[in-house]
């Protein structure tokens, strides 16, 4: 009993011991914080954006059935993590119907809605469906009712448009399409849609113009190119109706180039890749609406390794980073957002914001000094050179 006693006070905390677990304690935490302070540039660090994902499926020669494969493994996985889940059962039907699988989506969608009623997601769905089979009336119906919901989301306004237009109405068209222009940024779908209701409602000089601003955005656009040849044509303007009836063509003729076997399989097997890289992006929506953070982080970079650089989903990337305090990693998803629109302002504000927060001044400088290179008259540019001008 007293050995045992004796023993228990060769083992008493004393300030020595306090001391030495301290000095661990920090050193493990300076450690730490170098780690998430250590410079982008160092040749120690691997882009979260670059490091290898070794799962067959990602080999840059994965098969058509081996991607669409893997998208099927992923959404039954989704499903029973998040049953009875409409984010879930909205990559289902997001994916049948890429794949032409009608019945499945419809499903898909309906189950959406039957669990949650206002479910946006699942409501477009359907009135994308309903416009499909030509049920226009009905797909009316659904895109205004998800407009009430005042969700904001411009492919609802565009669908609507579109439904108008297939219905006869071209008026109310012309009014939903003009209103959603002057509150949101004008896309070259809207422009070739207020085209068609001009020529729909025989206003050549406005449809003509409508077109213009569609191909000064997308020259290639042949649906801009064949309504604005229409236009020309009844403004009797056929010289030029001729040269934009001639692009058309060729355009149309590049296309049927296209169908050849070789070319096929080369666009089946991207076209594969991007259902594949779609239900990673839809998952990692769903992931995130359910509070798994983790899973939205891995799904996204599966998206993004099968189709890199789209600006969407490094913006979801960066947002995912963020809220789970990786502060490095959403730093490198901030630099390749950067890269990939370099004359964009909010994006250089967003790094120099980034690197600030780390402490990487050198960093946060030359990034703010790009933002204020582009747009020295910007409120925000002018308080920041204040500041370095302050600074030097």
């Amino acid at each position: 009993m007293q050995a045992s006693r004796a023993s228990s006070g060769n083992r008493r905390v004393t300030p020595l011991r306090v001391l030495l677990v301290l000095l661990v304690v920090i050193l493990a935490s300076w450690l730490i914080i170098r780690h998430e302070n250590v410079p982008v540039d160092s040749s120690e660090y691997i882009s979260l954006l670059d490091r290898p994902i070794d799962e067959p499926e990602f080999a840059p020669k994965a098969t058509v059935d081996e991607l669409l494969l893997l998208a099927e493994r992923e959404i039954q996985r989704l499903l029973d993590r998040f049953p009875n889940s409409p984010p879930a059962l909205n990559v289902k039907a997001r994916r049948d119907f890429l794949l032409s699988d009608t019945k499945g989506a419809e499903a898909a969608w309906s189950e959406a809605v039957r669990l949650d009623p206002l479910y946006a997601e699942g409501l477009y769905g359907l009135a994308l469906l309903a416009f499909e089979k030509n049920r226009y009336t009905d797909a009316i119906a659904l895109c205004e009712d998800i407009v009430r919901l005042s969700l904001g989301d411009p492919r609802v306004v565009l669908l609507l448009a579109d439904s108008l237009l297939h219905n006869g109405q071209a008026k109310e068209a012309i009014l939903t399409l003009e209103h959603h222009m002057l509150n949101e940024q004008t896309t070259v779908q809207a422009w070739e849609l207020l085209g068609s209701a001009h020529l729909q409602e025989q206003d050549f000089a406005k449809a003509a113009n409508c077109y213009e601003r569609a191909l000064s955005y997308a020259p290639k656009s042949r649906d801009a190119l064949y309504g604005m040849s229409q236009a020309l044509t009844q403004l009797g303007e056929s010289k030029r109706a001729a040269e934009y009836t001639q692009q058309f063509a060729g355009l149309a003729k590049s296309r049927a180039d296209e169908s050849s076997d070789g070319a096929k399989a080369f666009v089946d097997r991207n076209y594969a890749a991007h259902v594949a890289a779609l239900v990673y992006f839809d998952g990692a929506r769903a992931a995130k609406q359910e509070g798994d953070l983790e899973l939205a982080q891995s799904l996204l970079l599966r998206a993004l390794r099968l189709e890199s650089d789209v600006i969407e989903w490094l913006d979801e990337l960066q947002s995912v980073l963020q809220a789970q305090g990786r502060k490095l990693d959403a730093v490198e998803v901030g630099r390749r957002l950067a890269y990939l629109a370099p004359t964009n302002v909010e994006r250089w504000l967003n790094l120099g914001g980034m690197y600030a927060n780390l402490e990487m001044q050198k960093q946060a400088i030359e990034a703010y000094q790009k933002a204020v290179e582009l747009s020295p008259d910007d409120d925000r540019c002018r308080r920041i050179q204040a500041t370095l001008k302050g600074m030097r």
